[in-house]
């Protein structure tokens, strides 16, 4: 019994990614930018390569370019068929440093799986959650 679990879980991390150097998502990418999802597509909606039911692909808004030049409208397949090399940033109106790598179809994915799509929302640098907006009382 024992061995069969420790085989499975040999399995079960088999497919998990592990996190490259800060240098080497670089090197990997074509482009690192950061920017903000705008809005998910459907499949169909416009040509964006493959579609599956497993599979996210965002319009990214650029608002910073790090490494390479962006198009013009950037798609960014923000969750892929094989969960775990998702970065799962699919939240409209987020903010995100992307290492990404185009395919032949133009739709940019990330280097490193779950890695190259960090959340660079308020609070990013310290990890401290976002404060609350206060709004003036007046007397």
């Amino acid at each position: 019994m024992l061995a069969a679990l420790l085989i499975c879980a040999a399995v079960c991390k088999a497919n998990q990614f592990k996190e490259k150097e800060l240098a080497q998502r670089v090197a990997d990418s074509d482009l690192v930018v950061i920017g903000t999802v705008e809005e998910l597509l459907e499949c169909g909606a416009r040509q964006v390569g493959e579609c599956s039911p497993h599979s996210a692909t965002a319009v990214v808004m650029v608002s910073d370019v790090l490494k390479g030049v962006p198009p013009s409208e950037l798609l960014f397949r923000c969750n892929e068929p094989m969960v775990e090399s998702s970065p799962g940033a699919c939240h409209p109106g987020r903010k995100y440093l992307l290492f990404l790598r185009a395919d032949a179809n133009g739709v940019f994915h990330s280097v490193n799986g779950p890695y190259g799509a960090i959340d660079v929302g308020k609070g990013w640098l310290t990890g401290a959650e976002p404060e609350p907006e206060c709004t003036q009382v007046s007397n």
